[in-house]
């Protein structure tokens, strides 16, 4: 019986720490992801202000161009 009841509670905790241990993967992987998110994000977030940068360059040279045509 005392056998039975070891058998049974010894189950239980390795069942809890495979539960645990994937949990805890589960984890790890989600943490991965959300890093590469993360650099992909901040890449992303330079190019737009890049090509923002150069957006507002070309209009503000161009407006320059058009006044400076106006204005003579």
């Amino acid at each position: 019986m005392y056998n039975c009841v070891l058998f049974y509670y010894n189950f239980r905790i390795r069942r809890q720490n495979e539960i645990i241990e994937n949990c805890m993967r589960t984890v790890a992987e989600t943490e991965d992801i959300g890093i590469e998110t993360i650099a992909e994000l901040q890449s992303n977030r330079e190019k737009i202000e890049s090509a923002r940068a150069k957006v507002c360059y070309y209009i503000y040279s161009q407006l320059f161009i058009i006044l400076t045509v106006v204005l003579t």
